[in-house]
């Protein structure tokens, strides 16, 4: 993961138990640029991070939620919004943040960062109602670990 990161700076790590690592990296700098431009995976395997302080217990850690980019499309060009956005990603989750780059914005699809719960299901789209129709608008998960695609869960594929 380390190669993965791209960090000028080391990263001590430490199996802490069955799939639980601590990391412990050099800078604050680095553990934020890690933590911000995830989501990350390892052997098609999603990688949770957390941050961690001296006061908790890495095992008691609520580890059941992933951060993911999402493409949302066929959306209207007039819709492509930060009130959609935000309205469109608490369907998904937790709405993070929308990609701001005009080709998003204007281009095929409206891109956005959403905290998922894990052991739900990955929805598949939505109906948006504009102008007296509805609106059948699909996702994409971009950078997508294992997951089945039979009930739509990530952590196994059937």
């Amino acid at each position: 993961m380390v190669g993965a990161w791209k960090l000028k700076n080391l990263v001590e790590s430490q199996e802490l138990s069955k799939n639980l690592f601590l990391f412990l990296f050099a800078t604050k700098r680095d553990m934020e640029g890690v933590l911000r431009n995830g989501p990350w995976s390892f052997d098609r395997n999603l990688l949770v991070l957390a941050r961690v302080s001296d006061e908790e217990q890495p095992s008691d850690l609520n580890i059941h939620f992933g951060v993911f980019w999402v493409r949302i499309y066929e959306v209207p060009l007039m819709l492509r919004s930060e009130a959609m956005a935000r309205k469109l990603g608490g369907i998904l989750g937790v709405f993070e943040e929308m990609d701001q780059k005009e080709a998003h914005k204007n281009g095929r699809f409206l891109r956005i960062k959403v905290t998922i719960h894990l052991k739900q299901p990955l929805k598949r789209g939505t109906i948006v109602r504009f102008k007296d129709k509805n609106l059948c608008v699909h996702f994409k998960y971009e950078i997508l670990p294992t997951f089945c695609f039979i009930c739509g869960r990530v952590r196994h594929q059937l």
